[in-house]
């Protein structure tokens, strides 16, 4: 409740909500700010443009974000809460989703929609679930513990970028790849290739 519907503006008092797109800039606060995250929470969008303070998210693994648009963190974004990501849109245009330099310490969810993975990283201990859409990665990498997509038609778009999975992998018969120069790196002694 303490974010603003402009920038540098008063606390809105209300909830985000799905049509809601927050940006966290260098008006948002004169000093690092803690951002944390408690319960169900739907956005449109999250942006992080600042340049100056660190931002940092904290959050429980009880609490979970569905976003259904761009997710971009910054140099300056510090993501360590365990919340659950869960993406999903049905709009034909691709949205951003770039982690940065942040290791997500929870599972995340793609249920559907279009996506350019910009720079995804999920923890060894994690899951990155990709149920159905479209994904560009294009000079980036797609970095998890697991990774599964078995649930319908998903489509990959890859140029230039690297999949490396550490623990498990499996993909079912509906995925496909359309790549130019696609690395794909799995641990050596892993039974699920």
């Amino acid at each position: 409740h303490h974010w603003s519907l402009t920038s540098g503006g008063v606390a809105s008092s209300i909830s985000p909500n799905p049509n809601t797109d927050l940006i966290f800039d260098d008006n948002s606060s004169a000093n690092d700010l803690i951002i944390n995250i408690t319960g169900l929470n739907h956005i449109k969008s999250l942006k992080i443009r600042n340049t100056t303070n660190s931002y940092h998210f904290t959050g429980s693994n009880l609490s979970m974000i569905y976003c259904g648009g761009d997710f971009l963190l910054n140099e300056k974004t510090f993501f360590s809460a365990n919340t659950k990501l869960i993406f999903s849109n049905n709009s034909s245009n691709y949205f951003h989703v770039n982690f940065w330099k942040n290791i997500i310490n929870s599972d995340v969810v793609f249920e559907d929609g279009n996506w350019d993975l910009q720079s995804v990283k999920i923890a060894d201990n994690n899951l990155l679930k990709i149920n159905k859409g479209n994904y560009k990665v294009s000079n980036a990498s797609v970095i998890a513990g697991n990774l599964e997509s078995v649930a319908d038609n998903v489509s990959f778009q890859s140029t230039h970028s690297t999949f490396y999975i550490k623990n498990r992998i499996v993909l079912g018969n509906k995925v496909s790849f359309n790549s130019n120069d696609l690395v794909l790196i799995a641990q050596k002694n892993n039974n699920a290739l």
